[in-house]
Order: structure tokens, then sequence, then C-alpha cells
């Protein structure tokens, strides 16, 4: 977000600004000094706003890894920081591509808009940077803002255009700010918004099927409905009132920032609104261990808010996919025997003598990075292979996740799914 379109949503806003304040912040329902105390509040009761840490320039783009872990960016110093569990700050990353908005996949890998050469990037748990999305039709990207990635590994991100001084490229390419789909085969890119003043915060809900977008010059936020294709349907206006950064707890309720913070509920009511002794409130999430730790990126710091509600992350897609027998059970098909595992197949990880934990691989038309658990019943079902039924067991898991999860579990198998959060 730039200067102009920062100003232009604090006019239009209806909250007076905020003196400035040092140390600790006492909020409540948007009054000074008075712990929230109505049992039906999102917020914990009793409980107020607190400054965890200062002296930054600017923050931004914070994402909760699956231990609660909150990474967030400070992006005029180029760097990603990291909140830890233990009430630790340290830097992860830096220099960071400039990153802005983040987003965890199940795999731990975390998806930044590295705005420094507009570009899409995925960092691994051991910090290998992955330049995955830098143009769209062959003409470079505005400048990718925010991101978020749904239960099959797809992920949407926004493309708004902010000049920055620190471009070293010309003036805008593409011929709109629009909203991308990248596919969970994460190399087919595809425009599935072009109607939007300037596409800012992003969120999705737990399922998948609905997506918010926060048109910020417009001062307004969008839901739409998903589709398995990437595309977008029923776009409706969910609330007058745009937004730098988004999150969704766990009751649907849709946290928006810019002058604080504003809360709507599912069906667009404000319910809400947190003042934050900042200028500006860039983006939020939910962090901690138990996931009820509000925490908002503001300006020169970071705040955490405890909540009665809590975060939710993506409830992955969980289609087991076998490995090689040499790295498997006794039974699971060999590379050569299933094309599903060329494809998909990562290597198992025993538990025990019956139970392994299996992996899909980026490969999966279904989406990647998805964890099972299983127990073998029939673990001597011989050298050569499960049966013919067996062996199509993972493309059956498919169709039946869906039609609803859990599938009924095959005579020589039954699955446990083991969610994984980001």
């Amino acid at each position: 977000m730039n200067s102009e379109s920062k100003n232009r949503l604090m006019t239009r806003t209806k909250w007076a600004q905020l003196g400035l304040c040092v140390g600790v912040v006492w909020l409540g329902g948007g009054a000074m000094g008075k712990p929230m105390q109505d049992s039906k509040s999102i917020v914990s009761p009793g409980e107020t706003l607190q400054k965890i840490a200062g002296g930054f320039d600017f923050t931004e783009g914070p994402a909760t890894d699956a231990k609660g872990n909150v990474y967030f960016t400070d992006q005029p110093n180029d760097r990603i920081m990291k909140w830890g569990t233990d009430g630790k700050m340290s830097t992860f990353m830096q220099p960071a591509g400039r990153s802005n908005g983040l987003c965890f996949d199940a795999k731990g890998n975390l998806w930044a808009c590295a705005d420094e050469k507009n570009e899409l990037w995925s960092i691994s748990p051991k910090k290998k940077v992955t330049v995955v999305v830098t143009r769209y039709a062959g003409k470079l990207l505005n400048a990718p803002n925010d991101v978020w990635v749904r239960p099959d590994f797809g992920l949407y991100f926004t493309d708004p255009f902010y000049k920055r001084d620190y471009w070293k490229r010309g003036d805008i390419e593409q011929d709109v700010r629009g909203v991308y789909f990248l596919a969970p085969d994460h190399k087919t890119l595809t425009r599935v918004v072009g109607d939007l003043q300037q596409p800012n915060g992003i969120i999705g809900t737990p399922d998948g099927k609905t997506l918010y977008v926060a048109d910020i010059d417009a001062d307004k936020t969008y839901s739409y409905a998903v589709q398995p294709d990437g595309s977008l349907r029923n776009k409706t206006l969910f609330c007058k009132l745009g937004s730098d950064g988004m999150t969704i707890d766990n009751e649907g309720n849709v946290y928006l920032t810019g002058k604080g913070v504003t809360v709507f509920n599912k069906s667009g009511k404000q319910i809400e609104h947190f003042d934050v002794p900042e200028e500006w409130t860039a983006n939020i999430c939910f962090g901690g261990k138990d996931r009820h730790t509000l925490f908002i990126t503001a300006s020169k710091g970071v705040y955490g808010l405890k909540m009665r509600v809590k975060g939710v992350g993506r409830k992955w897609n969980l289609v087991p996919q076998w490995d090689n027998l040499a790295d498997g059970p006794a039974g699971a098909p060999s590379s050569s025997t299933s094309r599903d595992t060329e494809t998909c197949g990562r290597r198992f990880e025993k538990r025990s003598r019956s139970r392994w934990i299996a992996a899909a691989g980026s490969g999966c038309n279904v989406g990647s990075g998805q964890l099972v658990e299983a127990t073998f019943r029939r673990p001597n079902v011989g050298s050569s292979g499960l049966s013919r039924r067996s062996r199509s067991w993972p493309r059956a898991l498919s169709t039946s996740r869906v039609a609803g999860w859990p599938p009924k579990p095959t005579p020589e198998i039954s699955a446990r799914a083991v969610r994984r959060s980001a």
C-alpha cells in the first residue's frame, strides 16, 4: 500500500485518529481502558490490547505456521521477522525480497509477495527461495501484495500497483490491477478478477469455498464463490469498507484493517472495532499455540489481543498416495506399477510395525503436501504389490473426498486423516 491509497481510506473512515501511546494499550470494544466484559464478545473477557514489540519501520504480512509462530515483514528493512510462541522475537530472513503479504501451506512453505522485483516466492522450511511467478501473459506483474493458499494448494494473490522508489523497472505493464489464481501444480497462472480499482487484502474460508477480496481504493470488500478450477463466481458486496489485510476466525467473522481493526460477521454486519495506537494498521492474523491471540501489524509496532474466538487453518484435502516398496510397508505398489506413485509419491515415515505416515508430492492432481496416517491390516499381501482394487484406492479416495470425508476404507487398508493447519 502507498501513501495515496492509505490517505484516501483514512479520509473515508468513520473513526477519529488516536493520540500516540507508549507501552501497553488498554482497549475493549473500541473504548480505551475498559476491558471487554460482554460474554458474547469475540474478545476474551477482561483482555486488552498489548504492544508486543516496536522499533520497526513498517510492519506487514503476518502469517502463522503449524506450531503457532507468527512471521511478519518489516518491509523497509527488507526482512521477515518471527515472533515465537515462547515470546521471543528473531529475524527469520534478511534480505527477503522486500516481502509484503505472507501465507503458509501445509508443508511448511512460506509463500511471500516479494515486492522488490514484483515476484511470488515460495520459501522452504530450510529457507530455500523458489521464484514461482514473475509474469502474466509475458508482462511483468504489477506487484503481488497479499496471498492466500486454498485447501488443494492452489493459491490466490492480489496484484495492485504501488510505485516504489527502489524499483528498477518501468511503468505498469498489466492492463488491470487484478487477482490471480495459481493452480495446484504451481505452473498455470490465471487472472480471475480484473474489475477492481486496487485489490489488496485477501482471505478465504477454511473449506475453500468462499474468497474475500478488498478493493481498498473503492472502500469495498467483496465475496466470491470459489470454483474447483480456480475461477470465481457470484461476486457479492460483503461490506462497504476496504482493507489492507484480512483474516477470519472459527465463527466465520472477517477482520479488516486500516484505521484499527474492524470485524464483520459472516453476513457482512459490523460487530466490533478495535482502535490501534498507530498511524496505520496494515495486516492481521491469529497466532500462538492455541490460535487465540489476534496478532496485528501496525506501522512501527506489532500488537496482540487475547480472543475468545480463535483462528482457523485450511481444511487441507487429504488424499493418500503410496511410495515405492523399498520405502513403504509390504504391499505398497512400486513406482513401476503405479502411475499415481510416480507423480505423487513421497517417502513413508514409520510410526510402528503397522502404522506409517505418507505425504503426497507436488505432482498430484488434487493437491500436494497432504499427510495421511495409514494402518495396514494386511501387511502380507505380497511383494508384487496390492490387489488391483487396492492399487486404485488413492484415486477412489479422491472421488470419495468430493462426496464427503472420510471415505469408506478398503478391506486391505484403513486410513485416518491427519489434518495440518497453517
